[in-house]
C-alpha cells in the first residue's frame, strides 16, 4: 500500500546540523534516502529510490538544451544520498541549510510522498501567500485540469 507523508514535526537541529525525523515520519521512509534543495527555499528528502525514479525522465531529456543541462545541475548538485542514524538523524550539509535559511528552529511537514523541511518564519509567510492565492479557489490546481463542470460539451453530431 502506498504511504502518505503528511502533517508537521518541529524538531531542532542539533550541534551537527542533523534533523531527528519523527517517528511518524520515519516509520515510512526507507533506510536511504535523498536530502534535495527545492525550488522554494526549503528542502527536500525523498526514499532514494522514489527519487532516482522521477529523476530518470531527466536522465533522458536531451543534454543539447541548456534548461535541461541547468536544472539537472540544480537538483543534483547540492543532493545528498543519506542514511538516517540509529536514532533517525538526518545529516544536512551546509549549502542546503544557507538554501533553506535553516538556523537551530525547524518545521518538517509531510508533502505526501517526501517530507520538506522550512524555517518556520519562512514556512509562515509561504504559506500566508499560498492561503491568499487559494482565497478564490477555481478547483483545478493541475495545469492541463480542467475541472469537470467546466469542461466544454462537445457538438452534437
Amino acid at each position: 500500500m502506498e504511504f502518505i507523508l503528511r502533517g508537521q514535526a518541529r524538531p531542532k537541529l542539533d550541534d551537527k546540523w542533523r534533523v531527528a525525523l519523527a517517528p511518524k515520519f520515519r516509520d515510512q521512509m526507507s533506510p536511504e534516502l535523498v536530502v534535495v534543495c527545492e525550488m522554494e527555499p526549503c528542502l527536500g528528502v525523498y526514499n532514494q529510490q522514489d527519487h532516482d525514479q522521477q529523476y530518470q525522465v531527466y536522465r533522458e531529456a536531451p543534454t543539447t538544451f541548456a534548461q535541461v543541462r541547468d536544472f539537472k545541475r540544480f537538483l543534483l548538485a547540492d543532493s545528498e544520498n543519506v542514511h538516517p542514524d540509529g536514532q533517525g538523524r538526518v545529516p544536512l550539509t551546509a549549502e542546503q541549510r544557507q538554501h533553506a535559511h535553516l538556523d537551530k528552529e525547524i518545521l518538517v511537514i509531510g508533502c505526501g510522498d517526501h517530507l520538506e523541511i522550512w524555517d518556520p518564519d519562512v514556512w509562515s509567510e509561504y504559506k500566508a501567500r499560498i492561503r491568499s492565492q487559494y482565497a478564490n479557489f477555481d478547483g483545478s490546481i493541475l495545469p492541463q485540469a480542467v475541472p469537470a463542470a467546466t469542461a466544454p460539451t462537445p457538438p452534437s453530431p
